[in-house]
This record gives structure tokens, C-alpha cells and sequence, in this order.
């Protein structure tokens, strides 16, 4: 099961920023500081996704993506690892917390594409790029109920996470699509706690 239709939930621009996906309740805040971020002046170490959930619901590594993309040159994606817990205050009871940053094994790759995509920029009608956050997937350790099921998105891009979004993951998807999210079964690790 994939939840693509939270796919394009956030995307940064050079010069642009969009939110795409009616079930997404934008921070202002947030806002104003996404569109002074240039995605391809990130460090990969620093760059972190939080994101906050109900606790029966879990992100794996491999459940969620960054794309970057620059007009029709540069296409690539890359992995996000799981690395546990967050200390970013939740926003209710009953929820946690789920950082996520660009795995090991990507991280070199990134900062190759962003180069790649700083050369196209600098050529005349190259057009503007995206930085694409993504959820592909999810598991589940008990029933998520019948009430609304919503993710609070946050991003680092220096030294601490900013609320981004907040997102009606049913309304994302379709109550159907999110009642269909697969148990973690006992085999699948569920991250340690961490503070990164």
C-alpha cells in the first residue's frame, strides 16, 4: 500500500514554493522560512523531515522519498531513513514523533545532484527546480480508528525542525487507502529514540 496522493504534500523552489493537496492545513511560519530555504545549498547531514503521527502509526526507512528536480534536466531520488523518535514537541497525547533524514548511502549522491542542479540553474532558460518530500508508505501497530488521522510536517534545514503542514492523511488518501495500511508485523524493527 502507498500513500502517493501525500506525495507532493511539500515542495521547495528556488523562487517558489508549493503546497499541493486540498486536506493541507499550511503554517505561515513555516511558510515564510521554506521560501528562504535554496534547496541546493542544504547539507545532507543537517536537512531532517519530522513527522508527527498517531503512535499506531509507523514510518520504516524506505517509506518516505525526497525528490529534487530541476526543470526537465535533473530527476533524482532519494531514500529517507528512519532514525527514531524526535525531540520535537508533540502537538497532542497519543502521538509521536518521526525524524527522518536522507540515508548514508545517498548522501553523497545528493550533494552530486545538487552541484548538477546548481550548473543547470546557472545556464540561461534552465527554469526553476523542486524539492519534493514524500510519504510512500506506512505500517500500522494497532487499528487506526474511524476518527481523522493527521500528520504534522516538519523540516530542518539548520539547527532546529519548523512546522511546515499538517495533513488529513484520510482525506490524502481515501479512508479506504488508510484503513488498507499493513500491521508492522513483529519482524519489522520500529526505531530507537533518538535526538538528532
Amino acid at each position: 500500500m502507498q500513500i502517493s496522493s501525500v506525495a507532493r504534500a511539500l515542495a521547495v523552489g528556488p523562487a517558489a514554493v508549493a503546497l499541493i493537496c486540498g486536506c493541507t492545513s499550511v503554517s505561515p511560519t513555516g511558510l515564510a522560512r521554506l521560501s528562504a530555504v535554496d534547496p541546493l545549498a542544504l547539507d545532507p547531514e543537517t536537512l531532517s523531515v519530522a513527522i508527527e503521527l498517531p503512535q499506531s502509526l509507523w514510518l520504516r526507512t524506505g517509506d518516505g522519498m525526497l525528490r529534487l528536480t530541476v526543470h526537465d534536466q535533473l530527476d533524482e531520488r532519494f531514500v529517507l531513513q528512519v532514525e527514531g523518535l524526535d525531540g520535537v514537541a508533540k502537538t497532542a497525547p497519543r502521538r509521536h514523533v518521526l525524524a527522518a533524514r536522507i540515508a548514508g548511502k545517498d548522501r553523497d549522491r545528493f550533494m552530486r545532484t545538487q552541484a548538477a542542479a546548481r550548473a543547470a540553474r546557472a545556464r540561461p532558460g534552465t527554469g526553476n527546480g523542486s524539492m519534493t518530500v514524500a510519504i510512500t508508505g506506512a505500517c500500522r501497530t494497532q487499528d487506526l480508528g474511524g476518527g481523522p488521522v493527521q500528520a504534522t510536517i516538519y523540516l530542518r534545514t539548520s539547527s532546529r525542525h519548523f512546522r511546515l503542514a499538517q495533513v488529513d492523511l484520510g482525506a490524502a488518501i481515501g479512508a479506504g487507502n488508510l484503513r488498507r495500511v499493513p500491521p508492522c508485523g513483529s519482524t519489522v524493527p520500529l526505531p530507537r529514540a533518538s535526538n538528532f
